[in-house]
């Protein structure tokens, strides 16, 4: 095992900006991940959030461009990372300038919601390394925009996100593009059946490494202290207003489980005086920037978020994190509660568990092996919720999920009743108008007379023989005076 950063035999410039950025110490990804990828070995990784893959692969790519240089020509890259979200991509362009601070490394963001003509232009004029959503990397390839024939690195990160998010056939569709040369890393929180069928496809002789234990676990669960607070369902407003106020905090994610439970979370912190953003999948990118932004650099406090947030998010400095809503599935939990205590800082936790949820916190604590601590000390606790059995509340939420289903069901076939019963004015046909030819009749003109009706006599070269006029009047006629 290494001790570190210097023991990988990194460019000077290189190893001197990883210690700038905080990194003192490689974790075990990276001293399994640098040395393999240096020897040019492809990767299949998989560590929970937080364990550094980011910097796993992107040192020993900086590495590469200073040994060899960039590639020269218009459109020609070295490297591709394909990220599942925007979000992703800025957060790992931020890694990038930090490793880099010393050299001259030009990267490019590609992602969806924006226009795509500045991303061409960057391209156009030479980059190293495009960082981008699979969607928007197929369209710059069927642009003709970028070219991955001299490709030395393929990088897909979070990819079980991306095949949960259906970019599977935008997956194949770069591969495909790529040369048999190029050296091909996947990262994911876990090796799904999935991910590994992916990666017998697209890897060569590749090192596996799992980071994960049969148990799922926190890497940084030490310096996270998890809460778990029972309150009744209509007093989770004032609970979260009370700890906000109690608590000490330098930045509070509060994370929520739909966009409209977000929106009118907002609203409510609003009404209390308290400064946030809020971020979710139907705000604009630039919103979301923007929102981000105030964040990160701590100029707004809080942020409320859906987990748009919960992966590929790295916040700073981040102390506090409100699980307004609770997790349905164990990995949620983790990647919410994981975005603080990160780095060798110390954060803390707090889920709410209300009449609806004790189902969620069972299957949490029962594949997790920190079991967060009861809160019991709130004004807001409810000895009924946590003596309530997790049966009870998941016959709760399936009844109130059923009484959903029927109402809209009801109401689909109330539509279509109205519908029905509401007939359509019926058009009456329009009568036929019967058209009738112009009768031919003579009439008398001063040189002899004309027949009406038929078509004028055609002379010369297919020219109409004009009618030479007889007076001033008839010649000026139609000019205005």
């Amino acid at each position: 095992m290494s001790g570190s950063f210097n023991d990988f035999s990194l460019a000077q410039d290189l190893y001197i900006a990883t210690l700038e950025a905080g990194y003192n110490a490689p974790t075990p990804i990276q001293e399994q991940v640098i040395p393999a990828v240096l020897e040019g070995r492809d990767i299949l990784g998989a560590a929970p959030t937080g364990t550094g893959k980011s910097a796993a692969y992107l040192l020993p790519i900086l590495q590469k461009l200073i040994q060899y240089g960039p590639k020269v020509g218009e459109r020609k890259v070295t490297a591709l990372i394909l990220v599942p979200t925007k979000e992703l991509a800025v957060q790992t362009r931020n890694f990038i300038l930090e490793f880099a601070a010393r050299l001259t490394v030009r990267t490019t963001l590609a992602f969806g919601g924006v226009g795509i003509s500045p991303q061409i232009q960057e391209i156009r004029r030479g980059t190293d390394i495009v960082i981008a959503t699979p969607g928007r990397a197929v369209e710059l390839l069927e642009r003709k925009d970028l070219a991955l024939d001299n490709l030395s690195f393929c990088v897909l990160d979070e990819v079980d996100r991306m095949l949960q998010m259906g970019f599977l056939h935008d997956i194949d569709a770069v591969t495909r593009r790529i040369s048999q040369n190029c050296q091909i890393m996947m990262f994911s929180a876990t090796i799904t059946s999935d991910t590994a069928r992916l990666g017998g496809r697209l890897l060569r002789n590749p090192l596996t490494i799992d980071i994960q234990q049969k148990k799922q676990t926190f890497t940084n669960v030490e310096s996270v202290k998890c809460n778990t607070l029972f309150v009744d369902k209509d007093r989770k407003r004032k609970l979260l207003l009370w700890l906000l106020k109690e608590i000490k905090f330098s930045k509070a994610l509060i994370f929520v489980n739909s966009k409209g439970d977000a929106d009118r979370l907002g609203r409510d912190l609003t009404k209390a005086n308290l400064e946030h953003v809020v971020i979710h999948g139907d705000r604009t990118n630039a919103d979301r920037q923007r929102a981000a932004e105030l964040f990160q650099r701590g100029s707004t406090p809080i942020m409320v978020a859906t987990d748009l947030a919960a992966r590929g998010f790295d916040v700073p400095n981040l102390s506090l994190v409100i699980n307004y809503d609770m997790p349905t599935s164990t990995e949620v939990f983790v990647h919410r509660v994981g975005r603080t205590g990160r780095a060798g800082t110390t954060g803390q936790a707090f889920s709410f568990c209300d009449q609806n949820s004790k189902h969620f916190l069972q299957r949490i604590e029962d594949t997790i092996s920190i079991v967060p601590e009861v809160f019991p000390w709130q004004p807001f606790h409810s000895d009924k919720i946590e003596e309530m059995d997790p049966q009870e509340s998941y016959e709760r939420m399936k009844a109130i999920r059923d009484r959903e289903t029927d109402r809209r069901e009801a109401s689909e076939e109330r539509r279509a009743l109205e519908v029905k019963e509401v007939k359509p004015l019926e058009e009456k046909p329009r009568p036929k108008v019967k058209k009738v030819p112009r009768k031919e009749r003579v009439v008398p003109t001063k040189t002899g007379s004309k027949v009406e009706g038929r078509r004028p006599k055609v002379t010369g070269k297919g020219k109409q023989k004009a009618s030479r006029p007889d007076n001033k009047v008839q010649k000026n006629r139609g000019k205005r005076h």
